[in-house]
């Protein structure tokens, strides 16, 4: 009976080797679920977070093409103005000095 006991034992050894080997598969499957789970998240979060990023960027390509429309809008103001204002002061120039002309031809302006 002694070889019997022997086997028993050695089966009994192979079951609870089994055992532990049955929980500890488990508990990886259980683990890789859960990691697999937030991995899963994390890339959802990734994805959410490169929409927002790229609705950021589209946001903000259309507020520069606007400043930079605007700005040119302006240069053509201020040359406009400029313009203008060197006319101005050529007209003033040339009102001057027929109200100088004028002044000569009178004499002191009392008549």
């Amino acid at each position: 009976m002694t070889q019997n006991n022997e086997i028993d034992q050695r089966l009994e050894r192979l079951e609870s080797e089994f055992a532990d080997y049955r929980a500890t598969a488990t508990a990886s499957m259980t683990r890789l679920e859960q990691l697999t789970t937030q991995l899963v998240e994390i890339a959802q979060l990734h994805q959410r977070a490169l929409r927002v990023s790229q609705q950021k960027q589209d946001t903000t390509d259309a507020a520069i093409q606007t400043l930079l429309a605007n700005s040119d809008l302006l240069n053509r103001n201020v040359d406009q103005l400029v313009e203008l204002a060197i006319a101005d002061r050529t007209e003033i120039r040339r009102i001057w000095e027929y109200l100088e002309s004028q002044q000569r031809h009178q004499g002191n302006g009392h008549g």
